[in-house]
């Protein structure tokens, strides 16, 4: 697929002009075109029409990026997923499924093992707290010793 530089309409690989304000596409076959995503600010081809990270479309390089979102931002989004996967095993899961379906693999994984490392932790924990505090009841309630009247 061909992009119009004028119109950015699409049009196909073989036409020589955009059917829609009929510039010629024969400069912007020749000069190499290629665009970016103003989400992330990754440069790609021209052929390629959404962003492999963000999944948005993309819009026509023209020699400077300006992401709309910084990367410190985006790396700070990630921490929370991480610390939510932590205290929330459960939803560390789904968001790792979740991150599947978005071909996010390298972060699908890493949540939904978080979640599973973070499921054994609470359950070995949850039995260390109710084992120290079923013995305390226990001796409790050894050692009463009623009194007789």
């Amino acid at each position: 697929m061909k992009t119009c530089p004028k119109c950015q309409e699409l049009n196909s690989d073989n036409a020589t002009e955009c059917f829609k304000c009929h510039t010629s596409l024969k400069s912007a076959a020749a000069s190499g075109a290629k665009k970016v995503c103003p989400h992330c600010g990754g440069i790609y081809a021209a052929n390629v029409q959404l962003c492999p990270e963000c999944h948005l479309p993309l819009t026509p390089y023209t020699g400077s990026v300006t992401p709309d979102v910084p990367k410190a931002a985006a790396y700070g989004s990630v921490t929370w997923l991480y610390i939510v996967s932590i205290l929330f095993p459960g939803l560390g899961i789904v968001l790792g499924c979740i991150f599947v379906a978005k071909d996010d693999m390298d972060l699908a994984k890493s949540l939904i093992i978080t979640g599973i490392i973070a499921t054994f932790l609470w359950f070995f924990l949850f039995q260390i707290v109710s084992c120290a505090c079923a013995g305390d009841a226990a001796g409790a309630v050894s050692s009463y010793k009623p009194k007789y009247y």
